[in-house]
């Protein structure tokens, strides 16, 4: 296998395109998104449902995670998913290409 500089040129500019600059973007759409579908209202309505009837160990277990937790959850969801599926998914599409180049220049030159 053939390792080029422009596959790692190419694994870095993705990384970076991906996380640093789609990311708060991809968020805010998904927020938007579940926003619209009406999930926050229900989820206002599950909360009250489990303060409500939940035992008292539960309740007291939820109240120790600090708020910024679950302010900062959709994000990390969101980024552990780009992370996990899309980024991998872009570096083999890059490498194939990259792969492909070589092999046809390398065809080339014999």
């Amino acid at each position: 296998m053939i390792i080029l500089s422009s596959q790692m040129t190419s694994r870095i500019v993705t990384y970076i395109v991906f996380l640093i600059l789609l990311l708060p973007y991809f968020v805010d759409l998904c927020i938007y998104l579940l926003c619209w579908f009406g999930l926050d209202d229900t989820m206002k309505g599950i909360d009250q449902i489990f303060n409500s009837h939940a035992p008292a160990l539960m309740t007291k277990a939820v109240d120790l995670v600090p708020d910024s937790f679950w302010e900062q959850l959709p994000e990390s969801m969101a980024s552990f998913a780009i992370f996990s599926v899309v980024i991998p998914y872009c570096w083999n599409w890059v490498d194939e290409y990259l792969e492909d180049v070589a092999e046809s220049k390398k065809e080339s030159s014999s």
